[in-house]
This record gives structure tokens, sequence and C-alpha cells, in this order.
């Protein structure tokens, strides 16, 4: 069915949505229809909106309107067209192209009345009226956010991960959260528990519902745009006398730069590493636990809770609030603690 607009006072018709031609320079560019599988694609390929196209380390190409604009992509580029309507008389009614990925060169013709052109990336949507101009849209890489126990042991039975702070993807976590930025993709481990004469307990069940079950270690993921957040309720496998780990977590990237912000219990350690795909890694943001105390006491629902903001790895705001009501808690439960005596 044809849609009905308003252009400069005068009624007009839209045609349907017309599509583009690929262009391929030097190979390979590969082309999406409609949602699917990429696969190669030769010179004189029609897409439309709906359909994706990407070129891959060595490739160039580029696809071109019916009026003449041109969408240039460079090597490890990824674009999807979202929509693309002209008036009868050939002139641009409004194109949508969605920079996923890489550098994209656009050359768009002059525009009349209320024609637009617009380029969306990650986190900024460029909208142009007739000129030349260049997007370029970073990836964001693989974000991982860890919780992890520094002390080796706590209570001098129950194992802990005994790590710093590290870079390192395979250092030692209790939960787990790995999100790739480029596809959306997240997964969630949680590791054993492990006591001393016990041994390990198996993980409780993950959930991902809308809802807090028992007995199992709950996590509710929510974002887009450049932005993910993460709910965690978990839960400790070998008893259920240690209270569940309540954080509300959130990592998005925009205008170049990333913020990390976690709210909830100040137990465990907590990082958030950036893994780029060009081999470099960084840290976004790093919270140690406050002992004393250990989980019982730290995870009690009247501890001082955590609440920070990093920005580019650079916290905001000073340290944890309350470690002078926590340590008396702690001395409350546990009045023969030596660092009961320390200010003595």
């Amino acid at each position: 069915m044809r849609a009905i607009g308003r252009w400069i006072g005068l009624r007009f018709e839209l045609d349907d949505s017309v599509g583009a031609v690929l262009t391929t320079f030097v190979p390979d560019t590969s082309v999406a229809h409609s949602g699917g599988a990429f696969s190669s694609a030769a010179s004189g390929t029609f897409v439309q909106p709906g359909d994706s196209v990407k070129t891959d380390a060595a490739g160039r190409g580029q696809i071109q309107f019916p009026d003449g604009t041109i969408t240039r992509l460079a090597s490890n580029t990824e674009i999807s067209i979202n929509a693309s309507h002209f008036a009868k008389d050939g002139h641009v009614h409004d194109i949508s192209v969605t920079d996923k990925l890489g550098r994209t060169l656009n050359s768009v013709q002059k525009l009349v009345g209320g024609a637009s052109f617009q380029v969306v990336g990650n986190t900024t949507t460029a909208s142009v009226r007739g000129t030349l101009f260049e997007v370029l849209v970073n990836s964001d890489g693989t974000v991982v956010i860890k919780l992890f126990i520094s002390d080796a042991k706590f209570y001098g039975i129950a194992h802990g991960d005994g790590r710093d702070f590290s870079l390192d993807p395979n250092a030692s976590f209790r939960v787990a959260i790995a999100w790739n930025t480029d596809t959306g993709d997240v997964s969630v481990t949680v590791q054993p528990s492990c006591v001393d004469a016990i041994g390990c307990s198996p993980p409780l069940a993950i959930n991902l519902s809308d809802d807090d079950l028992a007995h199992h270690n709950n996590v509710h993921l929510s974002g887009g745009n450049g932005t993910l957040n993460v709910k965690l309720n978990v839960q400790d496998a070998v008893t259920s006398y240690v209270p569940h780990i309540d954080q509300n977590i959130s990592v998005s990237f925009g205008d170049g730069h990333s913020t990390v912000s976690i709210k909830g219990d100040p137990y465990p350690d907590f990082e958030v590493n950036q893994y780029k795909n060009d081999g470099s890694a960084d840290f976004l943001a790093r919270s140690p636990h406050e002992n004393p105390g250990g989980p019982e006491v730290n995870l009690l629902p009247t501890a001082p809770r955590r609440e920070f903001t990093w920005v580019d790895g650079e916290i905001q705001g000073g340290p944890v609030q309350g470690l002078h009501d926590l340590k008396s808690l702690w001395c409350q439960e546990e009045p023969t603690s030596p660092v009961c005596f320390a200010d003595h």
C-alpha cells in the first residue's frame, strides 16, 4: 500500500521502499537480506530496507541510491538500510542507514523541502541536507563484568579467588557477565561454591526471567543502544545462611566515553574490563569489597550499600560510605575480632 505524505505544501505520493545497488571495489563485500546470513555479493547486487552490507579486512564497496546518493564502506565496516523512500519525481523523501561498525563516507545529493538522509551510529545520529560527510563507529569489543573474592579463603574454610584486580580474561571469579558489544550477545557464568572438607557444590541454576526465583541465581538483563543493565540476585550454593548478593550494574558507551555504575551490596570485589577487537584491554571499573566481616556481615540488609560511577575508568566521588558503620556492625557480631581493637 502506498503512503501519502506532505511535502512543501503539496500533496504527493511516495513509492514503496526503494533500494540501492552494490558496487564491490575490493573483495570481499557481503550482503545479508532481510536479517538472514551474510554471503559474498558481487557488483550489481540489489539491496533494500532490511538488508545489511559488510566488508571484510580488505574489502571496499559502496551502495548507490536511485538519485545518485552514495554510501561508501571502508574495510571492516557493516551497515544496514533502515528506510529508503523516493517521491514520484525521483527526489529523495527519506533515507536512513545504520552504521553498525567501521567507517562510511556518504555523498548525499541535494535534498529538497523536508527530505532527510540519516546515518545512525551506536551512540550518535547524523542528519544531513546535501553534503559529503564521514561516519566512524568504533567497536567497543567485549565487556566482561566480574564479581570475585580477593581473599583466598574466608571464614577459614570457604574458598575465594585469592587474587587482585586483573585484566587477564582467564582470571577467576564467582560470577561473570560477558557482553559482545558488536553482536549484543550476553553470556552469564556462575562458578561452584567450594568449602574445605565438603568440597565443591555446583552453582544454583541461572534464572533469566523477570521474576526472582528461590534457590536460583537470578540475573535480569536489559538495555540496548550501547547500554547493558544487569540486576543480580545470586546465592551461595553450599548454604542458604549466607545472604544473597544483590547488585544493580550498568555499562554504557556514548560520545566516545564509557560509563559504569554499580549500586548494591559492598561485597564481593567488582571489576569491569574491556577487550577490544585490536587485542588491547583496559579496565572500566574497579571496586574492592570492604572487610571486616566477610559475606555474612557485608551482605546483611543493614550493611551500608555500595554506590559508585566510573567514567572512562575514573571513579566519580569518594570511597565506600559507611565503612565505620560496617566495622561497628561486625564488632557487635564478633567483639573478640582483632580488627575491633585496631584503634586502641
